[in-house]
C-alpha cells in the first residue's frame, strides 16, 4: 500500500518505489552523455530533491498541527532523504573521475 501525502494542498499516494527507479533511468541516461553533462543532470535532480525534502517537511508540519498521524508522510520524508543521498554521491563520484581525467591529461 501507498502512504498518503499532500502535495499541493491535496492528499495523494506517493510512489517511494517510484524513487529507486528514477535513479535508475537518470544513470541509464548518464551513460550516452559526457560526465559534465551527467553532473549537470544530477545537480539539477538535487535541486528538485531539496525541494522536496523541503515540502515533505511542511506536510509533516502540517500534519502535526492538525493532530493527524505523520507516518506515512516521515516515510516518505526518509525514501527522499535515502534518494538524494545517493544522488549526491554519485554527484560526487563523477566530479572526481573529472577531476582524475583533467589531471591525466594535462602534460
Amino acid at each position: 500500500m501507498l502512504p498518503d501525502v499532500r502535495i499541493g494542498g491535496r492528499r495523494q499516494r506517493h510512489r517511494t518505489a517510484a524513487l529507486p527507479r528514477l535513479a535508475a533511468r537518470v544513470h541509464s541516461a548518464a551513460m550516452t552523455v559526457t560526465l559534465s553533462e551527467s553532473v549537470a543532470i544530477l545537480e539539477q535532480l538535487l535541486g528538485q530533491g531539496e525541494y522536496h525534502l523541503l515540502r515533505q517537511r511542511e506536510v509533516i508540519a502540517e500534519l502535526e498541527r492538525d493532530g493527524l498521524d505523520t507516518k506515512h508522510a516521515r516515510d516518505v520524508l526518509q525514501a527522499l532523504e535515502r534518494s538524494l543521498s545517493v544522488h549526491l554521491f554519485e554527484l560526487e563520484r563523477l566530479r572526481q573521475e573529472i577531476t582524475t581525467a583533467v589531471a591525466q591529461s594535462v602534460p
